[in-house]
């Protein structure tokens, strides 16, 4: 009798939960306990949203305020700001839920700041050496740290590679793609960039001959000769200054012995073969082929 009811008893006898993280509403139930969020990924997480949105915000600017239709290629620049926006308002929206992807998806982005940083600083040399170092000092910081944490990202699941290596190669290869795209109108830009600059150099060859010119006639109306006339009698503010490294081209002037002509010439910065050139009686400077207005010292 008494042994039935001591086995009676030990079935009717439930021993408390041995995990405190069991409900104690229902033990078979695990309770969910809400994990702390680091304070730099929270900061990290912030600063990733503001530069999605950012991304957006210029989009919503550039398309409605801007214009994009006189731009070439000004579609793939928008689908650009686009794409990489979201990307990091999602990576940033992972990243404050401690979700594992959104650490993929922050790790690969710092990976690619990385490389790119390394591709200006020492291949393409477009940033200098000190600003180059500082980017790769603290994108690898915040890599390091990321790294040195990811277990504390959703613990209770495993790490999947696949996954990681999947959001790298699509971080890279975008990117890529894009550069690829857009360096055929970006060498068309940098070339209509020095035509401009060089059409610019040119202008002011002719101008600063015209203004010795003019400077020429007045010395004549003074002085009934233009013997004697010298680079100082032009005011430095009617010249314009001309600094290029492709353009070291000289004004040149010549009177003749009995002070009644003159010409001056300067040949331009597009091609030293073609001279901005002005002698006595013009009223604009033409374009005369360098060597016979040495060999002449006349224009036409």
């Amino acid at each position: 009798m008494d042994e039935q009811f001591q086995q009676s008893e030990n079935e009717n006898f439930n021993p408390p939960a041995e995990s405190s993280l069991q409900s104690p509403v229902n033990p078979q139930v695990p309770q969910i306990i809400k994990q702390k969020i680091p304070i730099p990924v929270i900061i990290l997480a912030i600063l990733w949203m503001l530069a999605g949105i950012s991304m957006l915000a210029y989009l919503v600017y550039f398309f409605f305020v801007v214009g994009s239709e006189g731009l070439p290629f000004s579609w793939l620049v928008l689908l650009g700001l686009f794409i990489f926006g979201t990307y990091f308002i999602i990576a940033a929206w992972g990243l404050r839920d401690m979700k594992k992807w959104g650490l993929y998806l922050v790790v690969s982005s710092l990976a690619f700041a990385i490389l790119f940083a390394i591709f200006n600083t020492a291949i393409q040399r477009s940033e200098s050496l000190f600003s180059g170092l500082i980017s790769l000092l603290i994108d690898g910081a915040i890599l390091g740290y990321l790294i040195y944490i990811r277990n504390k990202f959703e613990p209770e699941k495993p790490h999947r590679p696949i996954l990681f290596v999947s959001i790298a190669a699509a971080t890279i290869i975008i990117p890529a793609v894009f550069y690829i795209a857009l360096k055929p109108y970006q060498q068309a830009q940098e070339k209509n960039l020095q035509t401009m600059q060089t059409e610019d150099l040119d202008h002011a060859v002719r101008s600063n001959v015209w203004a010795v010119g003019l400077a020429l006639m007045d010395y004549q109306i003074e002085h009934d000769t233009y013997k004697g006339f010298t680079m100082s009698d032009v005011k430095a503010d009617e010249l314009e200054k001309i600094a290029a490294p492709d353009c070291q081209t000289q004004i040149k002037l010549d009177i003749s012995p009995d002070g009644t002509k003159f010409v001056v010439y300067q040949p331009l910065c597009s091609d030293v073969q073609k001279s901005a050139c002005f002698e006595t009686d013009s009223t604009d400077p033409v374009i005369s082929d360098t060597a016979k207005v040495e060999k002449t010292y006349s224009c036409k």
